[in-house]
């Protein structure tokens, strides 16, 4: 629910009007502990100002290791 509304959402929005627009029942803690495991996997950046940028691009992995670029 979290990584869709992060996807879904523009990119120049901060955590805190992320978190807002989820259902009331995410709690914060939750939400940030989720936001740092998406910055750890690579599909999320997290700027300066706290900006959520969404970079994973599921077809771009693709090519790549179909290419034979990455080994996993």
């Amino acid at each position: 629910m979290i990584e869709d509304a992060i996807r879904k959402g523009k990119s120049d929005l901060t955590a805190r009007q992320i978190w807002m627009k989820l259902p009331k029942k995410v709690m914060w803690q939750t939400f940030i502990t989720t936001l740092e495991y998406l910055e750890y996997s690579g599909k999320i950046l997290v700027d300066k100002d706290k900006t959520v940028i969404w970079i994973w691009n599921q077809k771009a992995i693709e090519e790549i290791k179909r290419k034979g670029l990455i080994a996993k």
